[in-house]
């Protein structure tokens, strides 16, 4: 986290409490997705999230105008790896 502070800190002209709210509300969105994609696997009986799981938990939590980018992005990083 202090990598990310010290990084965001020479990126923008931001007060120390503000960027330090802006990591927890990223934090907190991440552990909100990945919640939901973990009930998913657990309903399926697995142990594994992938990017399916996440693109599904993203969908039912209500972002779904950014789920079409991310489909894409995950092919494209597929094809790659």
């Amino acid at each position: 986290m202090l990598k990310s502070l010290r990084m965001l800190k020479k990126q923008f002209k931001s007060t120390y409490i503000s960027i330090i709210n802006l990591l927890r509300c990223v934090s907190e969105f991440i552990s909100f997705i990945t919640s939901e994609a973990c009930e998913k696997c657990k309903n399926e009986k697995r142990k594994t999230i992938n990017g399916d799981d996440l693109l599904f938990a993203i969908n039912t939590l209500g972002f779904e105008s950014y789920v079409d980018q991310l489909k894409l992005y995950l092919s494209k990083y597929r094809e790659v790896n």
